[in-house]
């Protein structure tokens, strides 16, 4: 086992005393340290050689990510535009050095469509290969884009899923995206990108989905399954990616058509809780209701958010995520020209300052980390 040399002002604290070197298992500092936010992380290599070391240590960066899963903060943006701003959830995490700028400059080029684990996924407005990129460790990574076939994708479209069960010392995640026959059809083709092999699996077989009006940025990959809501049609379709068969989910009474509906991954932290979320929100009572779904069952109410008269009833944008263990659960959310979050561990709303002054928010939660892409 390798061993790494550290020096007694990170070891031992720069006392007097404890003056000379301290040997440590190197694995054992892989797993000490990677609790600590990137952010802290990243500080430190400027100071020492064994902390740079570690940084650059694709194992150590894999469990990092892994063990620091809430959203450091939210991207908020307007797609069409290419308006952005940040918010802050997570002091202690914090966001990469430059941020902003660096988004604003690939935006320039390239649509921002999904965010996972400090992953940023990007399409190239031009010959619609894809970009990963981790802002916090200036790593990018070009991946071509699905073979030749009508694709509106442009800002939407992309769902990402990581592969820990096996190996989790290894980089390996999916991207799965639905293409469309037609501009008119509603079937569709199901397309899968393997990190570890390197290139685009299209499966042959069409599925159909009931309508060509899905909104391809609400694409969740849970359990075997991707779902996908759709706020046209009222409906939430359920692609099971082994066999194919598509299967629509019955919806709680209280949905009508023209109600928001999103579905989500309801998925603290601490590991403990983890199911498949429909986010409900009417329009007429200005109130979000969440449901939990039991597989081959139904819907089961567990939460209700009166936002109306706080917040007013007309709303844009609205997404969830995991803000911590001092925050929980977060529903992020905008109506006419203000953001907000609500955190239902703590049952209070947070107004979001945002510059963009914009009415039609995307949020992407963001986690800094030192996922590899």
């Amino acid at each position: 086992m390798a061993d790494l040399r550290m020096d007694t002002d990170i070891v031992a604290g720069g006392r007097e005393e404890d003056k000379g070197d301290q040997l440590l298992p190197y694995d054992l500092l892989l797993e000490i340290f990677s609790y600590l936010p990137a952010k802290m992380i990243l500080q430190l290599q400027l100071l020492s050689r064994p902390f740079r070391r570690l940084a650059a240590d694709r194992n150590f960066r894999l469990l990092q990510s892994q063990r620091n899963l809430a959203a450091s903060g939210v991207i908020i943006f307007d797609p069409f535009d290419g308006k952005l701003d940040l918010f802050l959830l997570n002091h202690a995490a914090g966001f990469p050095p430059f941020l902003v700028p660096f988004l604003e400059v690939v935006l320039d080029v390239a649509h921002l469509l999904v965010s996972s684990r400090g992953l940023l996924f990007y399409r190239h407005r031009v010959g619609n290969n894809f970009l990963v990129v981790n802002p916090a460790c200036n790593d990018t990574r070009m991946i071509p884009a699905p073979p030749e076939g009508f694709c509106p994708m442009l800002y939407k479209g992309l769902a990402v899923k990581f592969l820990d069960d096996d190996d989790h010392l290894k980089c390996k995640y999916q991207l799965v995206h639905l293409r469309t026959t037609s501009a008119s059809s509603s079937l569709y083709q199901l397309c899968l990108y393997d990190s570890a092999v390197g290139e685009w699996i299209v499966d042959d077989r069409q599925v159909d989905l009931g309508t060509p009006y899905l909104k391809m940025s609400n694409l969740v990959v849970f359990k075997g399954s991707i779902f996908i809501a759709s706020s046209f049609s009222s409906r939430v379709a359920a692609i099971d990616t082994s066999t194919r068969l598509v299967d629509f989910l019955q919806m709680p009474d209280s949905v009508s058509p023209g109600d928001r509906i999103k579905v989500a991954v309801w998925d603290e932290a601490s590991g403990e809780r983890s199911w498949l979320c429909l986010v409900h929100y009417n329009n007429r009572s200005g109130k979000f209701t969440l449901w939990r779904w039991l597989k081959g069952s139904i819907w089961v109410k567990f939460s209700e958010v009166v936002v109306g008269r706080r917040c007013g009833n007309k709303m844009y944008g609205f997404t969830l995520c995991d803000g911590g263990t001092m925050n929980g659960m977060l529903l992020i959310f905008d109506n006419t020209n203000q953001a907000y979050s609500y955190s239902f561990k703590l049952q209070q709303f947070t107004e979001l300052e945002t510059k963009t002054g914009i009415y039609c928010l995307r949020f992407l939660a963001y986690s800094n980390s030192l996922q590899p892409c």
